[in-house]
């Protein structure tokens, strides 16, 4: 499976249970549901950090060259330059 998908599959989920949330804030509460939104968000930023990474060199896909962390994983290694 590419990278790209990879992440999109991550993303997908997040988004997914975000919405389920949103309508489930009523029932459970809202301070409930932001909690745990909060907590899948942690949680979704320490899978990027352990699964999202370049199959040839291992360099995390989610960091630029600069440092900076962004969630598009494009579809070239920024450290190695090598695709997905």
């Amino acid at each position: 499976m590419r990278l790209k998908h990879k992440s999109l599959l991550l993303y997908g989920g997040f988004l997914a249970s975000a919405v389920l949330l949103a309508s489930l804030a009523d029932l459970i509460g809202r301070g409930t549901a932001v909690s745990i939104l909060a907590a899948i968000a942690l949680v979704l930023v320490g899978v990027q950090f352990a699964y999202l990474k370049c199959p040839h060199c291992g360099g995390s896909a989610i960091f630029t060259l600069k440092g900076i962390v962004t969630p598009w994983t494009g579809n070239s290694c920024r450290h190695c330059g090598r695709e997905y």
